[in-house]
């Protein structure tokens, strides 16, 4: 794959050089004419190598906040700047900031594209470098046969397929890296970063500079671990040295993927998996207790209000039939619990609903055993569903699960992976996706290349009328969009520009007549039109 190199700068005609100058030497490029633009180009992903105009349109020096910025995000990428105003301690202030050339415009092209391939092969050396490194850790191997190791293995691969909570606990050497690793080599997670930090070896009072960064007060902002990790897994390496009002606050994060920076007031999200590990004995620290499902004392009387809420909303009459989809099975026991309740209590009377377990043939103990007529419930091996919720291959309710079906003359039955969703994607993460409806009528399809959405994607009801569609570039809005009333006729139409509305946009009314246009410029409504009558005939207002 060629490398992308991202070009700022607010001369329309430099940057007109630029594009077609890289582009003929094999190069994929993105522009950005100003600073907010670049910044949004940055952060929604980060170029290979970029060229920056040291003077923008926000000051003399932002161009420097933005190599900043590139290099708070990733140290490896390089960075050429370049100035029509230049001298010797611009150059300097430049080099001390990490960038990998300096050049003065008018630029002699040979040399500008001399310093880009020197870049890239820069870039492309130390990526490798990288993944030399991970190979290498990577070779390495759990050794031996024993049950203990056997079972070691086996946890390894049913955590890779889950996105639940890790807390590693062993003394110092005894693999809980390596652990991490493994689950992360194994998981759907393996091409996003894999981030360290160790409690034991930070500043007390950097802890939460290092998990969340800052922002400055001069704009600038620091980049922590969560951010960096974002689309893979931070491990929290000796997390028990952390203060207990931080692990409080990485707590928040593990169940909102959302925090603030130091200095900020808004919500930062990230996807990010996060494993804690520490070598410190726990055993005399703190009595431990089962949280899982059906072990707490308290989710059955929380699910009850599910219950509660089906007989209020149906006015104190329940269904015939109740489906639910079953994981750990807290739900559908909750429910009856509070059907037998609020009967005896006389809230409610008549039969009680049939309740039906619905589960993933990826993942179906339930329904196994229901329909092979078990008193218990196996576990399910090398249980695997995209309905993350319902991977649970040995629920500790399950016994409790088959007796309420039983009770309620009720039924498990489960639904092909296929029929949720069709995945077809090559091992460089390029292909298709569909989603269906319950009744097997297509919802949705969108294209990938190179694990980002490139390409058409189309949404329809479950009558299989086309209700909307649009392209997708590089994970990027790009092109044509149109969303159709019920009838299917035309709703709204226009364009996006680098996942922005741009240009002329149109509403009409659901016989197809014209209702508004709003006219816009790089995401910013600059005119809207408004029609009294459906003909065009007399217009109801105008703002610019």
């Amino acid at each position: 794959m060629s490398a992308e190199i991202l070009i700022i700068d607010d001369n329309a005609d430099i940057r007109l050089i630029l594009n077609e100058l890289i582009k003929d030497a094999g190069y994929k490029t993105r522009l950005a004419a100003n600073f907010n633009q670049a910044l949004t180009e940055i952060d929604k992903k980060l170029p290979d190598v970029a060229i920056i105009d040291v003077k923008l349109d926000k000051g003399d020096n932002d161009g420097i906040q933005l190599l900043d910025h590139v290099k708070k995000k990733n140290i490896d990428i390089p960075v050429i700047m370049i100035s029509g105003h230049a001298n010797i301690e611009m150059a300097v202030n430049s080099l001390k900031s990490g960038a990998f050339e300096f050049i003065q415009k008018p630029f002699d092209k040979e040399r500008l594209l001399n310093f880009v391939n020197r870049a890239v092969e820069n870039f492309n050396l130390k990526n490798e470098n990288k993944n030399l490194n991970n190979k290498l850790f990577h070779s390495f191997e759990l050794i031996g046969r024993s049950s203990n190791i056997l079972s070691i293995k086996d946890q390894i691969e049913k955590l890779s397929n889950s996105e639940s909570r890790i807390f590693l606990n062993g003394p110092t050497g005894t693999g809980k890296e390596l652990i991490a690793r493994k689950i992360y080599k194994n998981s759907k997670r393996n091409t996003g970063p894999f981030v360290i930090i160790n409690g034991a070896l930070l500043d007390a009072k950097k802890y939460e500079l290092e998990l969340f960064g800052e922002e400055k007060i001069d704009g600038s902002i620091i980049y922590g671990a969560l951010e960096k990790a974002s689309g893979g897994v931070l491990l929290i390496d000796e997390v028990t040295e952390i203060p207990l009002e931080t692990q409080s606050k990485i707590l928040r994060i593990v169940i909102d993927q959302k925090f603030k920076r130091i200095n900020s007031n808004h919500d930062i999200k990230v996807d990010v998996r996060i494993i804690c590990s520490s070598s410190k004995d726990m055993s005399g620290e703190m009595d431990l207790f089962d949280v899982s499902t059906l072990q707490e004392p308290y989710r059955v009387e929380g699910k009850k209000t599910l219950g509660y809420e089906i007989a209020e909303q149906m006015n104190w009459e329940l269904p015939d039939v109740i489906i639910y989809p079953t994981g750990g099975g807290t739900g559908l026991i909750g429910m009856w619990k509070a059907f037998q309740e609020m009967k005896g209590l006389g809230w409610i009377s008549g039969p009680l609903p049939r309740m039906v377990a619905a589960q993933s043939d990826g993942c179906a103990p339930v329904v196994k055993a229901f329909q092979g007529m078990e008193k218990s419930i196996e576990f399910w091996d090398k249980s695997n569903t995209i309905a993350l919720g319902l991977n649970v291959p040995g629920p500790l309710g399950g016994n409790w699960m088959l007796h309420v079906l039983s009770e309620c003359n009720g039924i498990a039955v489960s639904a092909k992976e296929s029929d949720l969703l069709e995945v077809k994607v090559n091992d460089r993460g390029s292909g298709s996706i569909t989603e269906y409806h319950a009744n097997g009528k297509r919802a949705g399809r969108w294209e990938l290349r190179d694990n980002d959405c490139d390409g058409p994607w189309r949404r329809w009801n479950n009558k299989g009328e086309l209700i909307e569609q649009g392209w997708y570039r590089k994970g990027v809005r790009e092109g044509k969009y149109q969303l159709n009333h019920s009838n299917g006729k035309n709703r709204l139409e226009g364009v996006y520009r680098n996942d922005l509305r741009d240009g002329l946009w149109r509403l009409s009314h659901d016989n197809g007549k014209l209702k508004q246009e709003n006219h816009y410029q790089e995401g910013d409504l600059i005119r809207w039109e408004v029609w009294q009558t459906e003909d065009k005939s007399a217009k109801f207002g105008l703002w610019e």
